[in-house]
């Protein structure tokens, strides 16, 4: 998707990303759901070896967690995560960064695959290296979103304005997102 940006000259582009660490397995699952979260052979009381399961019944190892092989569980990480952010003031619709949907026309993109949250700024090529601009507001507006939630962040991954909480770094020039290498 990234491949079809084009920018007209004078214009640059600057990102931001964040990835959230452990994505999948900060969501719990709901007690009700452990049945059918249940894998591997059976075990006994008696093969477990432990006193705190009745005697004469069998068990399974269950995940707690939302596991990333469970057929709805990239769905539900997509839109926890976008719900997330548009409670936050991101996600705006007119910036969204959507497969199968034209690009955003404004300056501003936005986008989540999963755990990572992209934002993309176009800007003026004198204005390339300063550290002001919408998309620090909206970097700014996603980490307290994170804060709130609270989810943690993979802050060796991130990038841009979203890789400290120090005001002076700058929105990344060059970058790989999602796949893409934008410089």
């Amino acid at each position: 998707m990234l491949c079809h940006l084009r920018l007209p000259k004078g214009k640059s582009m600057r990102g931001s990303g964040d990835d959230l660490e452990n994505w999948f397995y900060q969501w719990s699952e709901a007690p009700a759901a452990l049945p059918w979260r249940a894998f591997g052979r059976r075990v006994s009381s008696e093969e477990a070896q432990e006193e705190v399961y009745p005697g004469g019944t069998c068990y399974r190892l269950a995940l707690r967690v939302l596991g990333m092989g469970s057929v709805n569980a990239p769905d539900v990480a997509q839109r926890v995560h976008e719900i997330l952010l548009e409670r936050g003031g991101c996600m705006a619709p007119d910036t969204i960064l959507e497969y199968g949907s034209p690009l955003p026309r404004g300056d501003i993109l936005e986008g989540i695959y999963l755990d990572d949250h992209l934002v993309l700024c176009v800007v003026d090529d004198k204005d390339l290296n300063n550290s002001e601009g919408p998309d620090r507001t909206l970097v700014a507006k996603s980490r307290r979103a994170y804060e709130a939630a609270p989810v943690r962040r993979a802050i060796d991954k991130a990038f841009g304005f979203s890789c400290t909480d120090d005001p002076s770094p700058r929105g990344a020039k060059r970058f790989t997102a999602w796949g893409t290498s934008i410089d």
